[in-house]
């Protein structure tokens, strides 16, 4: 059964106006969720393109973010899924 993962920067003063700070995933694992982009949320372009983007809205490489697990998902709720970003618009 997939978890819930709630997903940080490793150093949240990288971050500033126009970035992600967390968002909650669901994924069958932590190493999974550790791939998932918050910028799929609302991008079209594949993982692979996010990451090599480097447009510095998240960290640069997936090594970079921090896993937690923070509960079970649902039957409802499918791996891949982002359940809720934090994007400080500036």
């Amino acid at each position: 059964m997939s978890k819930i993962y709630l997903l940080k920067r490793e150093e949240a003063a990288r971050g500033g106006w126009d970035t992600f700070d967390s968002l909650v995933v669901v994924a069958d694992s932590e190493d999974e969720a550790r791939l998932i982009h918050p910028e799929e949320s609302w991008c079209y372009s594949s993982r692979a393109d996010l990451w090599e983007d480097n447009s510095y809205t998240w960290v640069n490489t997936p090594e970079e973010v921090i896993v937690a697990e923070v509960g079970e998902a649902n039957d409802n709720q499918e791996a891949g899924t982002i359940v809720c970003a934090s994007f400080n618009a500036g």
